[in-house]
């Protein structure tokens, strides 16, 4: 957006910004910034600078600039200023009354101001209806007329949008094409115009910058994005690349320790074949000691039982023989003690 222009003399160049605002304030009164922000704004560089900071409105901040800054003070002024022309020195005035006429100013306002506001369009469209209006007045000729607007189906209530085009060629028939019937009135509009024009800066330059933040935070967004997304792809092919190793290093560990276990089973196997084979010549041999040791045990067993019978049917021999004698003994004895019988 470019600021209130103060062109140096001799050229078309314009000053720096400060030094604009420091001549228009110090050395210009209000009545002169007025009229110095009136010619800029209806300049081709006004008009076209008007229309770019416009579009950099939002629409709902369109119609709010609109109906704050244009059709609420334009009301004011026009129930303010309706002026009257008296008719009553006409020829063959009717019945030599003082007949009145609201001044063409006040339906070109009327009628503009309430087709943009129930949002029709200005500027020519193929959708574009014919605002209607009804024109009140209890005499058919030069009476006063009240002109409103009628409400329409789809028409009716504020609008929601209201285009640059039409927003535009609203402000060049109310402040350019548009002739004040006195310097009141066209005081009070300038001051309209003043004022309107320096909140369409101030709400342009708010909403430049916004935009400009919103760009430069969509363009560091999109840079973060792609920045984002290279180190996410370049994390993913580094993931993959490891994740690749480590199922080279797993499958490679995983052959290694099934060799190993299949050399510790081997190994395994063959010491248990081997323990097995020498617990089997071990228990062999030890079944053949035990045989041995068996048969000499019942071999000393069966001497030793031989010779104890041997002993024992000595001994035996020995107590028959001990009782044969004394038997004998005893039959001698009987013998000599029983009596001689004569």
């Amino acid at each position: 957006m470019n600021a209130n222009l103060v062109y140096a003399s001799g050229s078309r160049r314009t000053l720096p910004y400060d030094l604009q605002r420091h001549i228009t304030t110090k050395y210009l009164n209000k009545q002169e910034r007025i009229q110095d922000a009136i010619t800029k704004f209806n300049s081709t560089s006004g008009r076209d600078e008007f229309k770019k900071n416009l579009s950099s409105l939002p629409s709902d901040t369109r119609v709010k600039l609109f109906v704050n800054g244009i059709y609420n003070k334009f009301n004011n002024l026009i129930h303010t200023y309706s002026f009257t022309k008296d008719l009553s020195r006409m020829v063959n005035p009717r019945c030599g009354q003082m007949i009145h006429i609201r001044t063409y100013i006040y339906q070109v306002i009327r009628i503009n101001l309430d087709t943009i506001y129930y949002g029709y369009h200005l500027a020519g469209s193929n959708r574009n209806e014919t605002p209607s209006f009804t024109m009140n007045g209890n005499d058919r000729l030069l009476q006063d007329i009240d002109i409103k607007y009628c409400p329409t189906e789809g028409h009716s209530e504020l609008t929601e949008d209201i285009t640059v085009v039409d927003f535009e060629m609203l402000t060049r028939i109310l402040f350019k094409s548009l002739r004040a019937p006195n310097k009141k009135f066209n005081d009070e509009r300038n001051k309209i115009l003043y004022d309107f024009a320096l909140i369409v800066q101030i709400l342009a330059t708010k909403y430049t910058k916004l935009k400009e933040q919103k760009q430069k935070d969509q363009l560091a967004a999109k840079e973060k994005a792609q920045t984002d997304k290279l180190a996410a792809k370049e994390k993913a092919q580094t993931d993959k690349l490891a994740a690749k190793e480590k199922a080279q290093k797993d499958k490679l560990a995983a052959k290694e320790k099934a060799q190993k276990d299949k050399l510790a089973a081997k190994e395994k196997a063959q010491k248990d074949k081997l323990a097995a084979k020498e617990k089997a010549q071990k228990d062999k041999l030890a079944a053949k000691e035990k045989a041995q040791k068996d048969k000499l045990t019942a071999k000393e067993k069966a001497q030793t039982d031989k010779l104890a019978a041997k002993e024992k049917a000595k001994q035996e021999k020995i107590n028959q023989k001990r009782e044969l004698l004394e038997m004998r003994m005893q039959e001698r004895k009987v013998k000599k003690t029983k009596p001689i019988i004569m």
